[in-house]
């Protein structure tokens, strides 16, 4: 989406407006792994090793199903 004339990911958006400011070095994880998702609940302000850890992880569990 466009917010003020830049390009912004909604899910980024939708946390900033129920939980305030994101830190440049913070990502945004989608607990429910649907990266369409924009619910502020299923979204979580984590490291970047950290939100690799949990793609890797869910990706693991998908391939064992």
């Amino acid at each position: 989406m466009k917010l003020r004339g830049q390009t912004c990911a909604v899910h980024r958006v939708m946390y900033t407006n129920e939980y305030g400011y994101v830190p440049g070095k913070k990502q945004i994880d989608h607990k429910c792994r649907n990266r369409l998702c924009v619910n502020p609940d299923h979204l979580e302000m984590v490291t970047h090793k950290e939100n690799c850890r949990r793609r890797d992880r869910a990706r693991r569990e998908q391939a064992n199903d």
